[in-house]
């Protein structure tokens, strides 16, 4: 198995894809309204491979990314996302793959 197969698996595809970068996005655009006053944020927390898998990929294996959507109590909301940055991760960053 080749790391492009790696990327097949369904773990990998539609919702569970991989997000490649690090974002901060600021004024998001909202459809329809946020209740007057919400204020807070939504934590997901899941898997997020950086580099491609070696071998079979389980989403218990791998790197994991924070996502947060921040509502801000003015009808605004932001999003931000971080990688957690295991030892694993930064082993993996040094050697330049998984």
């Amino acid at each position: 198995m080749t790391a492009t197969d790696t990327w097949q698996t369904p773990f990998l595809q539609g919702l569970m894809a991989p997000v490649s970068e690090e974002r901060d996005d600021r004024n998001l655009e909202v459809e329809g309204e946020l209740p007057a006053g919400l204020r807070g944020m939504f934590v997901r927390t899941g898997p997020n491979p950086q580099f491609a898998p070696m071998g079979a990929y389980h989403p218990f294996d791998g790197d994991g990314m924070l996502h947060a959507v921040y509502f801000d109590g003015d009808g605004t909301a932001r999003y931000r996302n971080r990688w957690i940055e295991s030892r694993g991760l930064l082993a993996e960053r040094a050697r330049g793959h998984a």
